[in-house]
């Protein structure tokens, strides 16, 4: 693979993880909403994040802010996706 193909690739990769990074924020807002957590036996979504999903403590917290934040403010969505804005800024809104 040339250097122009590799270039190519990993911008491709870099959108593709930036549009499942906000499908999975839209994942996270169904199980808050439907408390799906507590079918595993979990008390939140936190400890759902970080037990069930392997995220470390500060993932999962701005993990949750950041898809509060787009249910708030959904013109936000886009902007993650273009990668205008990170989660972690998305997480401080």
């Amino acid at each position: 693979m040339n250097n122009s193909s590799l270039f190519s690739r990993i911008k491709k990769l870099v959108a593709t993880e930036r549009r499942i990074g906000v499908a999975i924020l839209d994942c996270l807002y169904e199980v808050e909403i439907r408390r799906a957590y507590s079918e595993l036996k979990y008390d939140g979504l936190y400890t759902y994040c970080v037990k069930e999903l392997g995220f470390s403590e500060s993932q999962a917290y701005q993990r949750i802010q950041a898809m509060r934040a787009l249910k708030e403010l959904p013109e936000l969505k886009p902007l993650i996706e273009s990668g205008s804005l990170s989660v972690s800024s998305v997480s401080k809104v």
